[in-house]
């Protein structure tokens, strides 16, 4: 993971880099697509490995 694909709909590209760089706290990952990868994962597994 080094790159996120992004398509900016309703606000310039730099507005859409500013808010990724803006919500990557704690990983590389924005924090909004961290947390629905571990929603997601708890979902299907049933629970959270903490890999995310």
């Amino acid at each position: 993971l080094g790159e996120i694909f992004v398509q900016a709909i309703g606000l310039s590209l730099k507005q859409a880099e500013e808010i990724i760089d803006i919500t990557c706290t704690h990983s590389l990952l924005p924090e909004p697509l961290r947390v629905a990868h571990l929603i997601a994962g708890g979902v299907v597994d049933g629970e959270s490995r903490g890999r995310a």
